[in-house]
């Protein structure tokens, strides 16, 4: 029995070495939560001040994975991030009116680098020429009309619509499962199609217990719990497991039946406990 203690204790310690090689992996998908909810936060500020509807469309539908994109390779606080980032306000700006030789001198000074800015982020996103043509044609309409003192175009604002805080618009709750990878490593992810908050109750797990859960294929894996941050780390090097989860999809299944804590029933230790029965020592 002490021999199989201490060969539990070593199997644990493996587990959670193994797990530690996970944190990588791990910091990355909360860099991705951190950019997306900042780059949610930039646009509805924006949406919030009332642009033109063309103005609007590209915000939502483009800028956006703009930024997720600048955010994911470079990070939030980068350069590169506030460039794209700021390049918002600039548009914007230029759709002002701007009847004052000051404003048509500042307009005629920062409007080239505002659509090179502009040009950049849709290239990187590949957006079809055709379609980038089409925004920029409109938005020197938009900013013709500012130099000729023209009110601009706006569409009118729902009072009972909602903007959210953080997450992005529309969210559906979609799970989707993935992965990311580091090096030799790979990482399994089941997770939100949208940044989506963590659960306000407190887990009913802790790291180093065992967890059945349900993955979308509707097959229930097991795994331990090694690593907690904005995702859960469930471990299983015996089933080829390493996997990622949102802490509210875990929430989720633990409460609908999908899921249940299993500690001390790991598949090791079965097997240790079916081979001290058969010797007749348990």
């Amino acid at each position: 029995l002490a021999e199989l203690d201490t060969l539990i204790t070593r199997r644990d310690d493996e587990l959670a070495a193994a797990a530690r090689n996970y944190q990588p992996l791990l910091d990355q998908l909360d860099r991705r939560d951190r950019v997306g909810t900042q780059a949610a936060a930039a646009i509805n500020e924006a949406l919030a001040s009332n642009p033109p509807e063309v103005a609007r469309r590209f915000l939502d539908q483009v800028w956006r994975q703009v930024l997720l994109q600048v955010g994911n390779e470079h990070g939030p606080d980068s350069p590169q991030w506030q460039e794209h980032a700021s390049a918002i306000d600039g548009l914007l700006w230029s759709f002002h009116p701007k009847t004052a030789g000051d404003d048509r001198k500042a307009l005629a000074q920062r409007l080239p680098l505002i659509l090179k800015t502009l040009k950049s982020g849709m290239e990187r996103i590949e957006l079809p020429i055709p379609a980038q043509e089409t925004y920029l044609d409109d938005f020197f309409m938009l900013q013709r009309e500012a130099l000729r003192a023209a009110p601009v175009a706006t569409t009118a604002a729902d009072p009972d619509a909602e903007i959210p805080a953080t997450g992005l618009p529309g969210s559906s709750g979609q799970v989707l499962a993935g992965e990311v990878r580091s090096g030799q490593l790979t990482l399994a992810t089941l997770d939100y199609a949208d940044v989506e908050p963590p659960p306000s109750r407190a887990a009913a797990y802790a790291a180093g217990d065992w967890l059945s859960f349900m993955m979308p294929d509707g097959k229930a894996r097991l795994g331990q719990v090694g690593l907690i941050s904005r995702r859960i780390l469930l471990i299983n090097p015996d089933a080829g497991l390493a996997i990622a989860i949102h802490p509210a999809i875990l929430d989720r299944q633990l409460r609908e039946g999908d899921a249940s804590i299993r500690s001390g029933f790991s598949l090791f230790e079965r097997a240790a406990t079916r081979a001290l029965r058969k010797n007749g020592q348990a």
